[in-house]
């Protein structure tokens, strides 16, 4: 469960995401601007949702980290896929800074920093607000 100012999202058991509260702009995701006092799925998602976050008028879904496994000596391109996923985003891979190389619509490439031979870590998008996705476990160092 992701709580916002204005509206509250959650994960169900099957990854799929589920929406509440003020609309006003679409913040929901169910294609209207109508306030929801009860939950609504978020449509056009193709996968999984695996983490989700929320800010005051905005949220953020990551639904998957390619490639999975990389280099212990870091400069692993991995591309973060989500949706929402903020323009000026920050990404951390196991709690260290990554450098984003490139940013598209729906997704985030990051060059991997270094890490612990067999090290399984997380996934972090942060955005401005200080609020953040998780994906645990997304990647391991070889």
């Amino acid at each position: 469960v992701a709580l916002g100012n204005i509206h509250t999202c959650a994960l169900t058991p099957t990854g799929s995401l589920k929406c509440w509260g003020f609309n006003a702009h679409g913040d929901l995701g169910d294609g209207t601007t109508d306030q929801r006092n009860s939950p609504v799925e978020v449509a056009g998602f193709s996968s999984r949702v695996a983490a989700i976050t929320t800010g005051t008028a905005h949220g953020c879904a990551i639904t998957a980290v390619a490639p999975g496994r990389g280099s212990a000596h870091g400069g692993t391109a991995v591309t973060v896929t989500g949706r929402y996923l903020p323009q000026h985003a920050l990404v951390s891979v196991g709690g260290a800074g990554s450098y984003v190389i490139r940013r598209e619509y729906a997704s985030l490439t990051v060059l991997t920093p270094p890490g612990r031979p067999g090290a399984l870590v997380d996934v972090t998008v942060h955005d401005h607000s200080g609020q953040t996705a998780t994906l645990p476990e997304a990647f391991r160092y070889e």
